[in-house]
């Protein structure tokens, strides 16, 4: 394998800590049926750069109600991240993205919503994943 083919590969997987910010909540799916948290929530100042944490493609960038701005990223490898509660998206469906690129501004939108954060989430053949896992395991959490 050469050297640039382990570069994309490492950019494909969701491995960058997407916002600067203090994490408040982590991921449960222990209770999957009552009250499931498939992700994680960092606390930090409305307007904080939002950046992508692998290269993809915009899936979704648009309004939910309970989510306010959303965006949703597709990568290889099977990878999809999911960006909640933003400000404001910066970027469009079928765009391509970059790891690291800033795509949203931290917001406190939709109505399951406790002050600004973002909720963040990793998935993988349409299974959620811990995203501390992999920003752990990476080692690359700057």
């Amino acid at each position: 394998m050469t050297v640039d083919q382990e570069k994309t590969i490492f950019n494909s997987i969701p491995s960058l800590m997407p916002v600067e910010g203090f994490i408040t909540r982590g991921f449960d799916a222990s209770s999957l049926f009552t009250d499931p948290h498939l992700g994680m929530d960092i606390a930090a100042a409305t307007g904080t750069p939002v950046k992508a944490t692998a290269d993809g493609v915009v899936m979704f960038s648009g309004w939910t109600d309970d989510g306010g701005y959303v965006l949703i990223l597709k990568h290889d490898y099977g990878f999809i991240s999911v960006y909640k509660h933003n400000e404001c998206n910066l970027v469009s469906p079928l765009e391509k993205v970059m790891k690291g690129q800033v795509i949203a501004l931290l917001g406190n939108t939709g109505k399951i919503t406790s002050g600004a954060h973002l909720h963040f989430e990793i998935w993988r053949d349409n299974k959620p994943i811990d995203p501390i896992l992999y920003l752990e395991e990476i080692g690359n959490n700057s």
